[in-house]
């Protein structure tokens, strides 16, 4: 008998992933009936789909809930590491639950007594066909079909302690405002683009140029990177403002507007300082329709 796949499930996803309407089936009994799935029918299995990533590659997300706190993803399997994050879910309607991850699980906990879902990293919609197919939107608005890979079921072997994947170094802006040291200045040193805690970028080295410009400013351009995941052209961010404590001077934008390519880059914050002849820098910023945050942390090499 040919299945029967008629379930429509409803999200909202705005522009900071809020939610959005989509739809997937569920596989409906003989009769007609849709059955009702439990998120902990999942629990401890793994699913993997494909999805085209923005550089033409094709990534191999996996997915496993342990249980009702842990969540596992994978961005792609073949060429990624796997990130464990603390979850709370929500069910919104039959076989359908909201997702919200966290990377902490002070953060999850707080969450689930306030109902206070802003510290979430992400928002994810899970639909559940079956025990075996699962429908996932949280990246955009794409629906990845994922498949249960087989029938060992996981448990969670890790420990509870807030931990971060990648560090990300805090910066205050100290000082006055003041002119930058040189009319331009290049720094080779490793560069981090951060999603969700897990950096994507490769080991290779990059190189960042600050300009200076006018009224205690300066221009930063920051490099062209393509890893598996994403490909970001060249941007350069005008009208940082400069500030001087001491011998170190600091970098800072509110926000910022910047094309890399033909994408627009729309930043959150900058922030940087130089000190000792290093040049540290983070970004925060969504290029184009990504409805992620992407950090960009570059610390040059120590000249000599």
């Amino acid at each position: 008998m040919k299945t029967n796949r008629y379930f429509r499930f409803m999200t909202v996803i705005a522009v900071a992933i809020s939610t959005l309407f989509a739809a997937c089936s569920t596989e409906a009994d003989n009769d007609g009936t849709i059955p009702d799935y439990d998120i902990s029918d999942l629990y401890g299995y793994t699913y993997s789909g494909t999805v085209s990533a923005s550089s033409g590659n094709t990534l191999t997300p996996e997915m496993t809930i342990y249980d009702s706190t842990h969540v596992e993803w994978n961005m792609s399997s073949s060429s990624m590491s796997a990130a464990t994050y603390y979850y709370n879910a929500e069910e919104t309607a039959q076989n359908v639950y909201k997702l919200y991850w966290y990377a902490s699980e002070s953060e999850r906990s707080a969450a689930s007594t306030s109902a206070d879902t802003s510290s979430a990293l992400m928002s994810v919609t899970l639909g559940i066909n079956s025990t075996n197919s699962i429908s996932v939107i949280g990246m955009g608005t794409t629906v990845v079909e994922m498949s249960r890979t087989g029938d060992t079921q996981k448990t969670y072997s890790g420990d509870d302690d807030d931990t971060d994947e990648t560090t990300v170094p805090e910066i205050t802006i100290l000082g006055d405002s003041a002119a930058w040291a040189e009319e331009s200045s290049a720094y080779t040193g490793s560069l981090s683009l951060i999603v969700m805690g897990t950096n994507y970028a490769d080991s290779s080295s990059y190189a960042i140029t600050v300009t200076k410009g006018d009224d205690n400013t300066v221009s930063i351009t920051s490099p062209a990177v393509s890893t598996s995941m994403m490909s970001i052209s060249s941007f350069t961010v005008d009208n940082v403002a400069v500030t001087k404590d001491g011998d170190v001077y600091y970098l800072y934008a509110e926000s910022f507007t910047a094309t890399a390519g033909t994408v627009t880059v729309n930043g959150s914050s900058l922030k940087g300082k130089l000190d000792d002849g290093v040049l540290t820098l983070v970004l925060v910023y969504r290029p184009g329709a990504m409805p992620l945050d992407i950090t960009e942390v570059f610390t040059s090499t120590q000249t000599e």
